[in-house]
């Protein structure tokens, strides 16, 4: 969006968008941790006024984004523990996430991995 502030910053409703999804993704009991990349200069600002501001206790770790999307992603999922089965990729300045979206991604990936894995 070409300004100073980054745009997962912004303010709609007189908060900053990553706050929607964040408050979304903590209430779904389908989601366990968050792992959020953003810039490096605003990893202090964000873990300090949107994490524990904000109480966001699934928010486990705060990673350094990239130049693009792509490279913000890659340095998330370097970060997710080798147990994890499932991860979603979700970008903070879309803001009109649903717990009933989360609740419905996540059920159909767990029940196609149940008909794609031949141990089961």
């Amino acid at each position: 969006m070409g300004g100073q502030v980054p745009k997962q910053f912004l303010s709609l409703g007189g908060q900053p968008l990553v706050l929607h999804s964040l408050h979304v993704l903590q209430a779904s009991s389908a989601i366990h941790e968050i792992i959020l990349a953003v810039p490096q200069s605003e990893m202090d600002y964000c873990l300090k006024e949107i994490v524990a501001k904000h109480h966001f206790t699934k928010v486990t770790k705060v990673v350094p984004g990239g130049a693009e999307r792509q490279d913000s992603v890659r340095h998330a999922l370097e970060a997710v523990h080798d147990d994890v089965d499932v991860v979603l990729v979700h970008d903070a300045v879309r803001p009109f996430l649903t717990e009933r979206m989360v609740e419905e991604v996540v059920s159909r990936l767990v029940r196609r991995g149940q008909r794609l894995s031949p141990s089961r």
